[in-house]
């Protein structure tokens, strides 16, 4: 957790004296939440913005036969007030699959991919409000 130092400055009668107080991220009332897991995390940050991530294996997509490709539904863990921004990615190493994310709602979004291979992940982060 990150500790704040915040000065306070208090006239003595003669000068002035510098008070540090600490405040740590746990101190702060509806302030910071994190939740990590092994596919993704999220966090709200004081003043509401919250930043989620995760990711998808392709295996695990069912096909799409509009598309001709793979898509799988994600529900945000923290339901956004509007729909974020999501921005995709894979970290496959034998080449470059398309990703990209469909339906975006407060609740979540569709993943698509144009191929379902071993080994292949499609990477998601959604930053909003």
């Amino acid at each position: 957790m990150a500790i704040k130092k915040k000065p306070f400055k208090n006239f003595n009668g003669t000068s002035w004296d510098d008070i540090y107080f600490e405040t740590s991220e746990d101190q702060i009332k509806s302030g910071w939440v994190q939740n990590l897991w092994t596919t993704g995390g999220c966090r709200k940050l004081p003043g509401g913005m919250i930043i989620q991530w995760g990711s998808v294996a392709t295996p695990t997509m069912a096909a799409d036969s509009g598309s001709g490709g793979y898509k799988k539904a994600v529900t945000y863990p923290i339901l956004f007030t509007t729909a974020p921004v999501v921005i995709v990615g894979s970290d496959f190493a034998g080449g470059f699959p398309e990703v990209t994310s469909g339906i975006n709602s407060a609740a979540g979004v569709t993943i698509i991919c144009n191929v379902s291979i071993a080994n292949c992940n499609v990477s998601w982060i959604a930053i909003g409000y």
